[in-house]
Parts: structure tokens; sequence; C-alpha cells
């Protein structure tokens, strides 16, 4: 069976919009297989699904050993030079049929959903010895299992570190991608956003590539100034996910909790009989 992978810029360059020295060090997040592991150097070379090579030094704490040529991992962390020196190194499991990395946007009693940075939305129900009740809304996820139509049978859950240093500043840190560097080339998904809820196009660009918001998260602030119809701007919306420290607190506020007070509300993607956080 074919495996993929799903809603993961597999390198993701994140850098100030202003000028930066060519060799400054930027955040990445890259998907691929170990090509070396040079246990004296302690450090590792991978290959990413997009065909970039890096040299990889671990965090301090992680065991070399338990890495091999041909491994797949995720790997994060500050690149220059072609060096990443990582923050977390994740072994993934090589027998899932896909890889899904996202955020999570409800959580229900035995279940959980996650909104990819295209905006898809996939029910995930964890093994059977993942603990929900350490998730909260607004927590970033990698998820490998097996797809049937929208629902994922997770065979590994694993939390990632939010990007506290990158995402949501006040002053503009951006996205480095083609979008972002040629805003006349549209985003597919934006593009289809902004005709959808007659919005200019260059606004939700400004809150994807400035301010790190994900496409999911642009949806479910159009949704919300549209239900809500009280002249609250989209962009008031997400900028109150930073202010507030998640999703949860934000629908609290603006009275938009879902069916017994779970996740976001039903029509913004939300489950509807889950756990608030």
């Amino acid at each position: 069976m074919t495996k993929s992978v799903l809603g993961v810029v597999l390198v993701t360059v994140l850098a100030l919009v202003i000028a930066i020295p060519a060799l400054a060090a930027v955040n990445v997040s890259a998907m691929g297989e170990v090509t070396l592991v040079d246990s004296v150097a302690e450090t590792f070379q991978m290959q990413s699904d997009e065909g970039d090579d890096f040299e990889v030094a671990p965090p301090d704490g992680f065991d070399l050993s338990l890495l091999s040529v041909g491994d797949q991992v995720l790997v994060e962390g500050t690149l220059a030079g072609g060096a990443i020196t990582a923050a977390i190194v994740v072994l993934l499991d090589e027998d899932a049929d896909l890889s899904v990395l996202g955020a999570v946007s409800a959580i229900g009693a035995e279940t959980f959903e996650i909104t990819t940075e295209d905006g898809d939305i996939f029910m995930v129900t964890p093994p059977e010895d993942f603990d929900l009740s350490s998730l909260e809304i607004g927590d970033r996820v990698l998820v490998q299992g097996t797809l049937s139509e929208s629902e994922i049978a997770a065979s590994n859950v694993v939390e990632l570190p939010a990007n506290e240093d990158n995402e949501h500043q006040n002053g503009p840190f951006a996205k480095d991608g083609y979008y972002c560097r040629t805003p006349e080339a549209f985003h597919p998904a934006l593009d289809e956003l902004a005709m959808a809820y007659d919005k200019p196009y260059s606004e939700l660009l400004f809150y994807f590539c400035e301010w790190h918001f994900g496409v999911g998260e642009i949806k479910l602030a159009l949704q919300s100034a549209m239900d809500l119809n009280n002249g609250m701007d989209f962009g008031d919306i997400l900028e109150m996910k930073p202010e507030l420290g998640g999703w949860g607190l934000a629908w609290q506020l603006l009275g938009l909790k879902g069916q017994q007070g779970g996740g976001p509300p039903p029509w913004a993607g939300g489950l509807g009989n889950g756990q608030g956080h």
C-alpha cells in the first residue's frame, strides 16, 4: 500500500519579513529518511521527502543508537548552512499508511479532530493507551495510522512543541513558502476561502504569512465572524487566540461553545459533545 503524508509542509521555513542575513538561522520542519548516522560526531544525515539533504544535531539526551539508515523521521529545529539544530526528533512508525501534521480543533470522549495547514479536518481515534486528557484545543500533533475517508485509526500520536518563538508574535514573523514569496500566485485554498466568504485575498494571505495561522484556523475565524454577525472581523477573532492562549477560551468569550460545552461549535468543525478545554 502506498504511504502518504498529508497536511505537512515538508520543509517549512519561517523568517522575519524584514531583511535578515543570508546565513541567519531559520526554523524548519522536515520529514524524511535517515541516510547516515555518525556516532562519533553525534549527528545524523537525512534526506527530506522533497529531496533536500540536511545534517542534524539532535537535542540533548536523544539516544542516537535508536536510529538506523532508512528510518523515517520528523525533525524540527533551526536551520543554518544546511545543518539543523533539532529541538525534536521523532522516529516515525514505518508500518503506518500515512502521516498527518495538524492542530487539535476538537476533543471528544474517545476521539479528537485535527485541522491541517491546508484546512483538511480529520477525526482521529487514538491508540487505546493514549491519554486524551493530555490534549488541548490548538495543540500541535503528529498522527500516523490508517485513513478511511476522513477518519484516521491512529497507531501513533505524538504531541509536538508549540512554535512559541515564531507563531502569532507582534511584529511580522512570516512563512517563507512559495505563496508568501509570490503573492501574485494565489494560494488555492486561501483563494477559495476569500471567494466563499467575500473577503480580500490579501487579508487572508496576511494572516497566513505574517501571523502564521493555518488555512483551517482562518476558515474557523471566517465562519465564526459570519455566525456572530455583529460586525466583528475575522482578523480580530484570529488575534484572540494568541492573546487568550488558545481557541478554547476564545470560543467561551464569544459564546460559541459546542453543545455540552465541548470544543468549537459544530459548524466550525467541533464534535458538539466533547470535553471543553
